[in-house]
């Protein structure tokens, strides 16, 4: 069957060591491993990595990336299930197209697929008991194996001059904030967080707080977190468990009307479970009052930084800085937050309905009501201040 195909840009090849037991060695009663070079080929379509035989890369160095080729090789179809051919009519020539249009960079891109989890569920429990006791365990049995990490507190060698500096420090506002600030895992499920306490952080740390007409069609936003560009690509879609006047269910935030839109309703065991999954299985983030999926819409950051080397990590970057506003504001408001990365990223956006291309999840935040005692899972950090010599009479 004669088929039209070209090279996708997507891929990547890398020459690895296969490890091979010599036979030969082993029937005469030694064990030896040899070394021999294997080609493996990871392609953004498909996020996964493949072996990838001679054969198939004679085939495949066959067809240009820019022009369409004919070929009746059997070895075009499994070259197109390993993401490495594009046929024409196929399934993968529509996310091929969208990231070639999308103004990814190769290697942001690569990365970015090779993130995409779905169905992972971390071996966690949701009794936080248990979890801290497996946390001791795993603690002790990783120290046994590897040994004690890096030190702390790191001094570079030889400096030319040290000079100490005032011990200067500050309390109320955003001070204090950053001192309550830390993450939780341990939420109360029977308290609610309340409409005007999501409304207030909602909008403080996803909200347009100014704008500005840069151009004809072009207007820039201010937000209380930095961003690549000032073009803030990243979306809050909150996943509310219990709320004071708001439907459980799953929701995206309005910047501009400063509104949820309901996507899905759902019940508040629906919602729990589902934060859980999306989670990977951390099952302590469970009892929180909301859950917020943040979102990259990948082609407003590389609108303007185009196949940019640097532009997938500073969307990354972006995450980071609105997590840690999420915190000081749930920390000025009486709540526990947490954030992760360890989220079944595709399953998020099959669920959303997005390619994970144009717009894809990333992490998710949330947000709700303390236990009152300590958390098991919280150590009892002490103060700490820099060591002084006493100063002299």
């Amino acid at each position: 069957m004669t088929r039209r195909a070209r090279r996708t840009h997507w891929a990547a090849i890398r020459c690895a060591d296969g490890l091979f037991l010599d036979v030969e060695s082993f029937l005469g009663g030694a064990i030896q491993v040899d070394r021999e070079p294997e080609l493996r080929a990871f392609s953004a379509l498909t996020g996964a990595e493949y072996e990838l035989s001679r054969a198939e890369l004679d085939v495949l160095l066959e067809f240009p990336v820019d022009e369409w080729r004919e070929s009746s090789n059997p070895l075009v179809d499994e070259l197109e299930r390993k993401g490495l051919l594009v046929v024409e009519g196929g399934e993968s020539i529509g996310l091929d197209e969208r990231l070639t249009a999308g103004q990814w960079n190769l290697f942001g891109a690569l990365y970015h697929a090779r993130g995409r989890w779905s169905g992972v569920d971390l071996p966690l429990h949701s009794a936080p008991a248990a979890e801290l006791a497996l946390g001791e365990r795993a603690t002790a049995e990783f120290l046994e194996r590897f040994g004690p990490p890096p030190p702390h507190f790191h001094a570079v060698p030889a400096p030319v001059a040290t000079l100490e500096l005032p011990l200067v420090e500050r309390a109320g506002g955003v001070f204090d904030a950053l001192a309550r600030r830390q993450t939780s895992r341990t939420f109360d499920a029977e308290l609610t967080i309340g409409l005007e306490q999501l409304s207030l952080l909602l909008r403080t740390v996803f909200g347009a707080q100014a704008l500005a007409v840069m151009a004809h069609d072009a207007v820039g936003i201010r937000k209380t977190s930095p961003s690549g560009g000032g073009l803030h690509p990243i979306e809050a879609y909150p996943l509310v468990c219990k709320a004071d006047g708001v439907e459980s269910g799953f929701h995206h935030y309005h910047v501009g009307d400063h509104a949820l839109e309901l996507v899905e309703p759902l019940s508040e065991e629906e919602a729990r479970a589902l934060a859980v999954a999306f989670a990977s299985g951390q099952g302590y983030f469970r009892e929180a009052a909301v859950h917020v999926v943040l979102t990259a819409r990948f082609d407003r950051s590389f609108w303007k930084y185009r196949k940019h080397e640097k532009a997938y990590g500073v969307t990354l970057m972006e995450v980071g800085h609105l997590s840690q506003s999420f915190y000081l504001v749930c920390a000025e408001l009486g709540l526990g937050a947490f954030v992760t990365a360890a989220v079944n990223n595709a399953d998020i956006d099959a669920r959303l309905g997005l390619d994970g291309f144009s717009e894809g999840a990333l992490a998710i935040c949330g947000c709700g009501p303390l236990v009152t005692e300590r958390p098991a899972l919280q150590p009892p950090f002490r103060p700490y201040r820099p060591p002084r010599e006493p100063a002299l009479p």
